[in-house]
């Protein structure tokens, strides 16, 4: 993926991910019976923390601007939506599913910290 690419796409896994985290929030608010308050109020904080990074970045490189707390966020949500990454049993979509999952690693790999690869 090109640099812009790359941007555009990081945008979209995390609005995605922004969509994953309402979904559970929603689930949660339907199903008082169940709903532990503290996972509720886990939801509404990365749903909220991640409204506020979404307006204000374009960039990849625009979230190292807004601090340590963000780019943890961020790493988070894109770590969230991976695991829930579902992989289609059907042959063809598998292989489109696969492509989709290693650009979603290929963001992953973005926070890695270089310099351990290095050693």
């Amino acid at each position: 993926m090109t640099d812009k690419e790359q941007d555009k796409y990081f945008i979209k896994t995390l609005n995605a991910a922004l969509q994953l985290y309402k979904e559970g929030a929603e689930y949660e608010k339907q199903n008082p019976s169940r709903t532990n308050k503290k996972i509720s109020e886990d939801y509404e904080e990365h749903i909220n923390f991640l409204e506020t990074i979404l307006k204000q970045i374009k960039t990849i490189d625009d979230l190292g601007d807004l601090g340590e707390d963000a780019i943890t966020e961020a790493f988070e949500a894109i770590a969230a939506y991976a695991e829930c990454f579902i992989i289609s049993a059907d042959e063809r979509q598998r292989k489109l599913d696969l492509q989709e999952y290693e650009k979603i690693e290929e963001l992953i790999y973005l926070f890695c910290d270089s310099d351990e690869e290095d050693e």
